[in-house]
């Protein structure tokens, strides 16, 4: 759990157009096997391109931590890669943020009103679109882990020090994260 929480917390730390990281936990709350969290700088009640990409690295970055570090990932991964899939098909299908797909919004899921379940919509995409739809979000959440995945392998070793500092200590506050990421300066 450290390694995949390192691996959010590096990835925001050195991902442009993101908020300031907060808590860094490896203590369970709840469902979640612990937490990176982050604090808006600001309130937002719009987001760029540029800050959803950041954001998709950061879901992204416990899963290749685990990759790197690991040689695989764990099924820690779960949330994330939900968050992460629902944030790029949003962008692709409703935002107009996909060059291929263009400036539309394409209505490709519906809640079930008695399952709660997300379902394919009768008349919103055809077939082809909800294939073309689920094709580049594949490819914006490949594009998010791979810069995820350069970003933590460059920085290793503060990778390395903020996994040492959660198996010491849990949880470290913003305070904490600063000094440490002020000595990894120091010594890179």
């Amino acid at each position: 759990m450290a390694v995949h929480e390192s691996g959010h917390a590096v990835t925001a730390r050195f991902s442009a157009e993101t908020e300031p990281l907060q808590r860094v936990s490896i203590l369970p709350r709840g469902m979640p096997l612990g937490a990176t969290q982050q604090l808006p700088g600001e309130e937002r009640h719009l987001m760029t391109q540029p800050q959803l990409e950041s954001r998709l690295r950061v879901f992204m970055g416990g899963y290749a931590a685990e990759r790197l570090v690991l040689g695989n990932v764990s099924t820690g991964a779960e949330s994330d890669l939900k968050e992460a899939t629902r944030l790029a098909s949003k962008m692709v299908a409703n935002y107009g943020m996909s060059a291929s797909l263009g400036p539309v919004y394409y209505e490709h899921e519906a809640e079930h009103p008695f399952l709660g379940q997300r379902i394919a919509t009768d008349g919103g995409a055809s077939d082809a679109t909800l294939h073309s739809i689920e094709s580049e979000a594949r490819g914006v959440l490949a594009a998010a882990l791979a810069t995820a995945s350069e970003m933590l392998s460059a920085h290793r070793a503060e990778l390395t020090s903020l996994e040492q500092a959660l198996l010491e200590r849990e949880t470290l506050e913003r305070s904490d994260l600063d000094v440490l990421w002020q000595q990894s300066e120091q010594h890179g």
